[in-house]
């Protein structure tokens, strides 16, 4: 294809007049398409094609050139209802031909995009309903819906940054004394304590120990432990696993057996050091000798088919 041919376009030079657009068909536009494409262009096509059924493109124009015109029109942007419309430009030629294509998208500045395809689609079904002249944009209420063409008004820009400034707990019994003096019938009074309570470094500075923000909120690079209580309570581990098995092993074996095994205190420390998991280097040395599922296809794999019969 060849390159983009610089041309200034104004609003003086623009017209709706079609005769000066070249005999252009639907075989044309899927020819140009996949072979300005990179790829076969099926793609291109198909959403070329959805953007002229459902009348994407609107603000059409023609511009007269020597041998052609060039064509200018716009494209709703695709679910996009807070951004600008896509500006598309393109040249044909006698012949007929497409000399040049331009689009504001990523794609229409390296190939031919789907925009471009829809726009070609639209000419060419123009100039097979035999018009002499662009017809102005169809109205809203004439089509079926248009829920996916974006809403004109746009939003304004919001701000969404928040500092959090980390400030210490400010005296609960200074603030119930002060509102106590205004009046001393206020709910507030009856659930806040004066009392001193421990405290958690969160990320809006210190809070009570087991309150929502001293848990939810908790100073920690890796996880956040979502518990009311203040201290994790230890848990009862009991074995119910009945040992109806006796072996007796001999020296060597009874000392490796041994060495495996662990107390009821090494397994509550072994939880906690571990809480971390793989970002622990400890969760890794407890496991490193131990038959898991991720280690277990290194000790034995079934051959698919092996118990198939024939």
């Amino acid at each position: 294809m060849a390159a983009k041919v610089n041309v200034k376009t104004s609003d003086s030079t623009s017209t709706k007049d079609l005769t000066f657009l070249p005999a252009i068909n639907f075989s044309f536009v899927e020819s140009v398409v996949k072979s300005g494409s990179k790829s076969q262009g099926d793609k291109e096509i198909s959403k070329g094609y959805k953007y002229f059924s459902e009348k994407y493109l609107f603000n059409i124009s023609v511009h007269k050139l020597d041998n052609g015109c060039m064509v200018t029109a716009r494209c709703h942007r695709s679910q996009k209802k807070n951004e600008s419309p896509h500006e598309i430009e393109i040249s044909l030629v006698e012949g007929p031909g497409l000399e040049s294509s331009n689009c504001s998208c990523a794609i229409g500045k390296s190939g031919t995009c789907g925009l471009v395809t829809g726009l070609l689609y639209t000419l060419a079904h123009m100039k097979a309903s035999n018009l002499k002249s662009i017809p102005s944009d169809i109205l809203k209420t004439s089509l079926p819906q248009t829920w996916h063409i974006p809403r004109g008004k746009p939003r304004g820009l919001r701000s969404t940054l928040y500092n959090p400034s980390k400030i210490d707990f400010p005296p609960v019994r200074e603030l119930c004394e002060a509102v106590s003096k205004v009046d001393n019938s206020i709910l507030m009074l009856s659930v806040c304590s004066g009392t001193s309570q421990e405290t958690t470094d969160t990320k809006f500075g210190k809070f009570p120990k087991g309150s929502a923000l001293g848990y939810q909120q908790k100073l920690s690079a890796h996880y956040i432990l979502n518990i009311l209580d203040e201290d994790f309570p230890i848990l009862p581990i009991d074995n119910f696993m009945l040992n109806t098995l006796q072996v007796a092993l001999n020296r060597t074996k009874t000392t490796s057996f041994n060495a495996i095994q662990v107390s009821m205190d090494e397994t509550r420390n072994i939880e906690v050091m571990t809480r971390l998991q793989s970002d622990d280097p400890r969760w890794h040395a407890v496991r490193r000798d131990r038959l898991t599922a991720s280690v277990a296809g290194d000790i034995v794999k079934r051959r698919a088919g092996l118990l198939s019969t024939k």
